[in-house]
């Protein structure tokens, strides 16, 4: 590192690279636990922010390590917590399906299997809040059936956290980096 001293900046984004399905896992919990019980709830609105970041450290706007300029980096902050104060069922269903894309067209460029499967389980995650919690409530926003919640907010967790089960190993994760074709990203930034 040239005389640079290591940051706990530099082990986060280290472990962010090494593990992305333990990031991506952490994000899908933060966003059920935002929407599950009581959107409007302020430990909701926390979660909201907490899921906004852990999306950023696993899907960054700007790619690779480098500094992010103070006026986009300020702009960036204030959308996440404008997002977290105005946030709605509309709003909610929107963000959803934004990171369905995201997800979901990361599998064509997935080439290992287990990858692969634990990206398809990320959707389905994705599709089972947005479907089952989410557009029941946009029209009326009445309570669903005891079981149906019982469900999503007991059951549904569990997808997510199989996701880290399906991630891919630390090693083939390793090699791949060191491979010549890139691993496919989504970049925000355009």
């Amino acid at each position: 590192m040239s005389g640079r001293k290591e940051t706990s900046g530099d082990r986060l984004f280290q472990l962010a690279s090494d593990y992305p399905h333990w990031v991506l896992s952490l994000m899908l919990l933060a966003l059920h636990a935002a929407l599950a019980w009581d959107i409007d709830a302020w430990w909701a609105r926390a979660m909201w922010l907490t899921h906004i970041g852990l999306f950023l450290i696993w899907q960054p706007l700007w790619r690779g390590r480098r500094e992010i300029d103070p006026v986009p980096g300020a702009a960036l902050v204030a959308a996440g917590a404008g997002f977290a104060l105005l946030v709605n069922w509309w709003l909610a269903a929107l963000w959803i399906c934004v990171l369905f894309a995201l997800i979901a067209g990361r599998v064509p460029g997935t080439g290992e299997p287990r990858e692969r499967a634990g990206t398809l389980l990320a959707s389905f995650f994705l599709l089972g809040l947005l479907l089952l919690w989410v557009v029941p409530r946009l029209g009326s926003g009445a309570a669903l059936p005891g079981l149906l919640a019982a469900v999503v907010q007991f059951l549904l967790p569990l997808v997510a956290l199989a996701v880290v089960l399906l991630g891919p190993a630390v090693q083939a994760q390793a090699e791949r980096t060191q491979s010549a074709r890139p691993p496919v990203g989504v970049d925000l930034e355009y």
